[in-house]
């Protein structure tokens, strides 16, 4: 897994916290049984997430055309010190379902994180699935640092994808990975799509 994919989704996370995004260690769509129930909007894959790639703007009319139920709206945070702007996907029903990271030129997208049930991953993955359930056990996974410390952030070889999963129990300490009995239960609660 590469370094700068790691420190990116460890920046990512900060702006989550800073969002009050990531509070509580819970997932702010609800419980993780209503994950599983639901159908996803789009699909994860490699190339793309639904109908979002590499080349789609950054903008919220975009992003309201390729998804005419949900609701954008731009959330503007803090991370590193320095003031960033994410556009949000809010469901029907008024969850948070997926943020959209702008890349350095402010034109494309750089990366969405799934948070809710809108997306499943490339195999079925869903927010709220346990780490087993994910098939995290052929995953490379590394620690989280920093907002991260007690998670998992895993991945396969290559993949542009990463999954972030939380024990429900594991707090730390920074920079070492749960225990395996608490990491086959912990849940996954992001999907991170890199473009």
């Amino acid at each position: 897994m590469k370094p700068g994919f790691v420190a990116a989704i460890i920046g990512l996370a900060a702006v989550s916290v800073a969002s009050g995004c990531a509070s509580d260690r819970v997932t702010e769509t609800g419980s993780a049984s209503s994950f599983a129930s639901s159908k996803p909007a789009f699909s994860l894959s490699e190339t793309a997430a639904g109908p979002i790639t590499a080349d789609t703007l950054y903008s919220p009319s975009a992003l309201q055309q390729m998804f005419p139920s949900f609701r954008f709206d731009t959330v503007q945070t803090m991370a590193d010190g320095q003031v960033t702007n994410l556009l949000t996907g809010f469901d029907s029903e008024g969850f948070q379902a997926f943020q959209v990271e702008a890349a350095p030129d402010r034109q494309h997208i750089a990366s969405i994180q799934v948070v809710g049930p809108a997306a499943a991953g490339p195999r079925g993955e869903r927010i709220g699935m346990t780490f087993e359930e994910a098939g995290g056990r052929r995953m490379t996974c590394e620690a989280g640092t920093g907002p991260w410390t007690g998670f998992a952030i895993c991945g396969r070889s290559d993949s542009r994808i990463r999954y972030v999963f939380a024990p429900e129990l594991y707090l730390g300490p920074s920079g070492q990975l749960p225990p395996p009995d608490e990491l086959r239960s912990a849940r996954l609660v992001r999907m991170i799509w890199k473009a």
